[in-house]
């Protein structure tokens, strides 16, 4: 299992909505686990789970628009990681 933070910036855009609905909408289509914070979106899934909705979202929401997507990937922050583990 992996984690990933995924930030999505549209460019020259009078919304940003559009985009992240759309981005939201294939999260819960594929059922993966995510939460949604204020500048991210945190996923969880098995590697091969993960990047394929990265390809599918990336194609998708990239078609029509300019688009810069940031993508952390963790082996080590899956869910229940807690710092004072270390």
């Amino acid at each position: 299992m992996i984690g990933i933070q995924v930030s999505i910036y549209p460019l020259r855009e009078k919304s940003l909505s559009p985009a992240l609905n759309k981005f939201w909408d294939k999260l819960e289509e594929r059922k993966l686990k995510f939460e949604v914070n204020s500048f991210s979106t945190i996923i969880w899934g098995e590697e091969d789970e993960i990047f394929d909705f990265l390809k599918e979202v990336w194609k998708e929401i990239a078609e029509d628009r300019s688009i810069v997507m940031v993508v952390t990937l963790s082996n080590a922050c899956t869910p229940g990681f807690k710092l004072d583990k270390l």
